[in-house]
């Protein structure tokens, strides 16, 4: 089928354009409709201000080094807040697609370069990112970039504006995201995997180069570190969950709260019709395409592969030795190679029948998701956005907000236009039974003398029980005005007759 659309480098082109334009759309379609999230509003906070601010700031606590940051701040003032803070990522997102068929096609030849295409094009997964303020489309894109530039660096070794280009775009995918560590010392592999060894000493100037340029950006990330420990340990679900996302993304079956919590085995028994078919299909499908890449190019086999395992062996170490948490999101230049093989297993299903069943298969759960993750609120990020409105409408001088997390207070104060509030209090507890008589002296000093007071929070689904302080205010105090949406919760408490005088 797609082998005769292929057959010359005229219909390539068109279907490369066809295939990019549908990307692009679907990436720039209700770009700014969802609230931006806690990390989101990070972003703005970071990349907000003057240049200084910008480059050497700390105050903001992310973890993450200043390039996406720097260019996120030349598009801060083009259009209403949302639009603009994501016009990178979906920039990035969308130029991916074309610069990834040059790469693939590189090695593997035009259909393959087409399917992988075709299959990053409809992947939920990118989609999601490539609309999120954050810098991990960005990434890919640098990762996809410095592969192509080193490729052509092999290909023509006696240019040397080639080799400084790769270098550069090689430290800057650092410069995005410290998880490109696995990725860098992937570029070292593919030049000693498939360069014979009489060539290996001509790369040393380059890599030599590239490792003396990463000296001050790794003493920048150790600067910028912050300090303090994310309670989340590292959940061996977490490589499951790889595979599901980058079949469906974050759109289909559990919602995206309950994706985060790899821990909640009743959400994935209470979807396993879902999840098991599918997971069978697509790793059934990729790993087709490893057998019959081994077959036939057994070097690249084995680069791709690394290309795959490394982020997640190196991520998973990082979670288990260190406080950092496993997010899927480090790990998204995996999804890269995954394609790749994807693109492979659906070439070597031999009956025309069997292949148009699996693509039509692929085809619809991505749809699906993406339907999902437009229009299915269960999917969207926090709206924060609305709550803050709801707030802003409801709320009388003298109210006071608990924030059950304290950086969920950041999200009030950027939504809030000119808050009206006498204060937006953060307040986390670890005690496992609270009474009247045993409630922080923090929180005693919010409620007291109060007639009403505001909570927000998360919301609390799938079974997953309510923190002690929900349910002592619960069993308190009277709930008044309540705003649901999606991922948060706000709810105004009343003190009756009966509740506790503080």
């Amino acid at each position: 089928m797609l082998a005769r659309l292929t057959s010359g480098k005229r219909n390539s082109f068109v279907l490369l354009v066809v295939i990019t334009i549908m990307g692009t759309g679907l990436r720039a379609y209700r770009l700014g409709y969802q609230s931006l999230w806690h990390d989101e509003i990070l972003t703005y906070l970071s990349s907000n201000g003057s240049l200084s601010h910008v480059l050497f700031q700390t105050d903001v606590q992310t973890n993450v080094l200043p390039l996406y940051y720097l260019v996120t701040h030349a598009f801060l003032y083009w259009s209403d807040l949302e639009t603009s803070l994501r016009i990178p990522a979906f920039l990035c997102g969308s130029l991916t697609l074309p610069l990834f068929y040059h790469t693939v096609r590189h090695t593997f030849g035009d259909q393959t370069g087409l399917w992988a295409t075709f299959l990053l094009t409809i992947s939920p997964f990118h989609i999601f990112y490539s609309q999120e303020a954050r810098p991990y489309t960005m990434f890919l894109f640098l990762c996809v970039l410095a592969v192509f530039l080193l490729q052509r660096c092999i290909d023509h070794q006696d240019r040397l504006t080639l080799k400084v280009f790769f270098v550069m775009v090689a430290v800057l995918t650092f410069l995005c995201h410290a998880a490109a560590i696995p990725f860098l010392l992937f570029l070292v592999l593919y030049i000693l995997i498939t360069r014979p060894l009489d060539e290996w000493p001509s790369w040393i100037p380059t890599f030599l180069s590239m490792g003396l340029l990463l000296l001050p950006a790794l003493y920048w990330t150790y600067s910028i570190q912050v300090s303090g420990k994310i309670e989340q340990r590292f959940d061996p679900l977490s490589y499951l969950n790889i595979l599901w996302l980058f079949s469906t993304g974050y759109s289909l079956g559990p919602d995206l709260r309950s994706l985060q919590f790899t821990e909640n085995l009743r959400t994935i028994a209470l979807n396993m019709m879902s999840i098991v078919p599918i997971i069978l299909l697509t790793s059934g499908l990729a790993w087709s395409g490893v057998k019959k890449l081994w077959l036939s190019q057994k070097r690249q086999c084995l680069v791709w592969v690394l290309f795959f395992f490394l982020p997640i062996i190196f991520m998973s170490l990082a979670a288990i030795v260190t406080y950092r948490p496993f997010y899927e999101r480090y790990v998204m230049p995996s999804l890269l190679p995954f394609l790749v093989f994807l693109a492979m297993g659906i070439q070597s299903v031999r009956w025309r029948s069997v292949r148009l069943f699996c693509v039509g298969v692929l085809i619809a759960v991505s749809g699906l998701s993406i339907q999902n993750y437009y229009f299915d609120p269960r999917y969207h990020r926090e709206d924060n956005r609305g709550a803050a409105h709801f707030l802003n409408e409801h709320v009388v001088k003298g109210d006071v907000v608990i924030c059950m997390t304290p950086h969920m207070t950041a999200n009030l104060f950027h939504y809030l236009p000119a808050p009206r509030l006498m204060g937006i209090r953060p307040f986390r507890t670890k005690d496992k039974v609270l009474t009247s008589k045993k409630l922080p002296m923090e929180l005693r000093e919010i409620i007291a003398g109060r007639n009403r007071f505001w909570v927000f929070s998360r919301h609390t689904k799938n079974g997953r029980p309510k923190g002690p302080l929900e349910q002592h205010f619960d069993e308190h105090y009277i709930s008044g005005l309540t705003f649901h949406s999606s991922g948060i919760k706000l709810i105004l408490y009343e003190v009756g007759k009966d509740s506790p005088r503080i």
